[in-house]
């Protein structure tokens, strides 16, 4: 037994070994029956690019109609609705709980969305999500690209040098080789096969690009392919698509740096090279695992039967109403009739009555049992999938009478039977998140910049390198309620927010108008994050500075966190230093009590030495009701002053000194 590792081979013994890999797989795939139900769903999901648009015509002399009604798109369409239809929100952990690290895991979260909205990664993520309902897993790879991004210099040679970037692809089963059978620790290598163009690859390895050259793709290969165009000639098809092969092996015992190779075949190896990430950095998207094997069970393949049928018999009906749906007349011989007197309508007809009767045949009869089983074919349907006719579009389905409340519990129902999925979708969203995060700080070691998401949702410019993300440790998904995604949501939430007196009117308008909830919310995190920053400042000896706009009782029961610990009451100069800091705060306050009492107490004054307003409009004059004046505007508290920072309390207007107009020194 060769006690040596295929692994650690290299040259053209390498290379063989690889091959002999891929070719094993796809003749696995090929004879356990998976390529061909996957070519079956490929076809059914797909029928008019497969099959046309048009009704086929089938038999001796075209008499069978065929007919497909997708309703298998229509249930893949919605299962992938259960996955996606609540934005995922990013969480991103640190390695402690400091100021810088809160910092750069903000700064984490915000390259996260940029990631997913600006470099479409959220559009890879749901090419990964259709290729695993079809296929039972799909597959998505990261890799660090050198040769993208920014233009940083000019090599020697003229070509240009970038800063290089993250890039993201999406594979089905076909494209990710693999060990057939689990292996405890998941997948300890896969070799990626991806259709790239040859002219590129040349260019990117000149030293073999007589190689290249020669060399094209087969689409027409049955066992690699699941589309198969047998229309288009080998010669006819395209020649400048060739397939390169990465294998990735991960870190381990064995191969303790990993392992990256790149090749075309057994004998053109274009790089071989520790593996640079800290794991393949390939991650799938698993509808239903199967034991033993590395392969997935789709929803979708216990559907593709019950509609193979489903379309079977409604090719039968259409056939029967096509070819006999029109009148057919009985006449028996010798009874001197002319057929076109039916023809025209509306005729008297004479005829020999000896001979028999005139009658209609109908033939367009079809058993009510067709009709009774179709139906039937759909009900089995919706209860394999989970997916109901009122998730479907149909709510007429559970009554002219039913509830709003009966119509969510049904959409509830769904989301719950297929909760698997979402679980699926939330663990693949963690692994690739942590795994860009970890690329980025091994890889941006040039300062580069990315509109990010900043204040207020706000996307501004930031510039940010790898040793930006150092403290950032993993990447965790929390689904929201989908309720709070929607404009409706959520001006609830700002209502209620409003009258629990943590929004002002203003705040609730600008929710109203924008649909963002989370800028009215950006003071209670910025606040968290500032008196953290004092408190690590006030430990280096710091000193933190109060202002008036603070929120005083926030700031004060976060600093006295300090004085909850034991080897702080040893530090006296450290004691005093928060002390000091926490009594700016309780003067303050105090300031701020007193001037608020001055302008209540000038308020009254007003109000007793003011004089009756003058009689405008025709109208009576007020008149005193006991002896006293009527209320003055100086009573009033304006309902729209804005919050002192973080408290429920208003900032009281400036009042006018007396004896001065309109507050200000004649």
């Amino acid at each position: 037994m060769d006690k040596t590792y295929w692994a650690l081979l290299t040259g053209s013994e390498l290379g063989q070994k690889l091959q002999d890999k891929i070719e094993t797989y796809y003749k696995h795939i090929n004879q356990s029956g998976l390529l061909y139900t996957w070519k079956k769903i490929y076809t059914e999901l797909n029928t008019v690019v497969t099959d046309g648009a048009n009704i086929k015509n089938r038999g001796k002399n075209g008499e069978y109609k065929k007919i497909k009604i997708n309703n298998l798109r229509s249930f893949k369409t919605n299962l992938s609705s259960l996955v996606t239809e609540v934005r995922p929100k990013f969480t991103v952990q640190a390695t402690n709980t400091d100021f810088q690290s809160q910092m750069q895991t903000k700064l984490a979260r915000g390259l996260l969305d940029y990631y997913l909205s600006e470099k479409r990664l959220e559009i890879i993520l749901k090419d990964v999500i259709s290729n695993g309902l079809d296929y039972g897993r799909g597959w998505i790879s990261l890799e660090w690209s050198p040769t993208i991004g920014n233009i940083i210099s000019v090599n020697d040679d003229g070509r240009p040098i970038y800063d290089g970037d993250l890039k993201f692809n999406a594979h089905n089963e076909l494209d990710i080789i693999r060990p057939i059978y689990k292996q405890a620790d998941g997948e300890p290598w896969v070799i990626i096969r991806k259709k790239v163009n040859k002219y590129d690859l040349m260019a990117s390895f000149p030293e073999f690009a007589d190689d290249i050259a020669g060399m094209s793709y087969d689409y027409n290969d049955f066992e690699r392919n699941i589309y198969i165009n047998h229309s288009i000639s080998q010669a006819e098809e395209d020649d400048e698509t060739v397939a390169l092969y990465e294998f990735r092996h991960k870190k381990c015992e064995s191969l303790p740096e990993g392992r990256l190779v790149l090749f075309l075949d057994a004998d053109t190896i274009l790089v071989d090279t520790p593996l640079p990430y800290d794991n393949l950095a390939v991650f799938s998207f698993d509808t239903a695992p199967l034991s033993d094997i590395t392969f997935g069970y789709s929803p979708l393949f216990d559907l593709l039967p019950i509609f193979d049928a489903y379309n079977k018999l409604t090719s039968t009906i259409l056939s029967n109403q096509a070819n006999l749906g029109h009148s057919n007349v009985g006449i028996p011989q010798g009874s001197n009739y002319d057929y076109k007197q039916l023809a025209e309508g509306f005729n008297v007809i004479e005829y020999n009555a000896q001979s028999g009767q005139i009658i209609p045949i109908n033939l367009l009869q079809t058993p009510g049992e067709i009709f009774n089983f179709v139906n039937s074919l759909e009900q089995m349907a919706t209860k394999i999938s989970g997916i109901n006719p009122v998730r479907r579009g149909d709510p007429g389905s559970l009554g002219a009478n039913s509830s709003g409340s009966a119509y969510a519990l049904f959409v509830a129902q769904s989301i719950s039977f297929n909760i698997n999925l979402s679980h699926s979708y939330n663990m693949l969203l963690e692994q690739v998140g942590t795994c860009l995060v970890s690329i980025l700080k091994s890889f941006a070691t040039v300062p580069r910049i990315a509109n990010i998401a900043g204040v207020n949702n706000a996307y501004y410019v930031k510039e940010f390198s790898g040793d930006d993300l150092k403290l950032v440790q993993r990447v965790k998904v929390a689904i929201g309620n989908p309720i709070s995604d929607t404009l409706s949501g959520k001006l609830s939430i700002a209502q209620d927010l409003m009258q629990k007196g943590a929004l002002t009117p203003q705040e609730y308008i600008q929710v109203l108008n924008t649909g963002n909830l989370e800028t009215v919310l950006d003071l209670e995190e910025s606040t968290d994050i500032l008196i953290q920053q004092e408190n690590e400042g006030m430990l280096n000896g710091v000193p933190a500075i109060a202002l008036v706009t603070d929120n005083h009782l926030l700031h004060k029961q976060g600093h006295l966190t300090l004085l909850n610990n034991a080897e702080t009451r040893q530090n006296p100069a450290l004691v005093q230093l928060i002390l000091d800091h926490i009594a700016e705060h309780d003067n303050l306050m105090m300031q701020l009590s007193q001037a608020q009492g001055n302008l209540a107490m000038f308020n009254q004054m007003s109000m007793q030495q003011s004089p009756p307003p003058a009689n405008q409009g025709g109208g009576q004059p007020q008149i005193p009701v006991d002896g006293q004046r009527p209320p003055s505007m100086a009573d009033t508290q304006p309902a729209n002053q804005p919050k002192i920072a973080g408290t429920n309390q208003r900032i009281e207007p400036p009042f006018p000194v007396t004896g001065t107009e309109s507050g200000n020194i004649k």
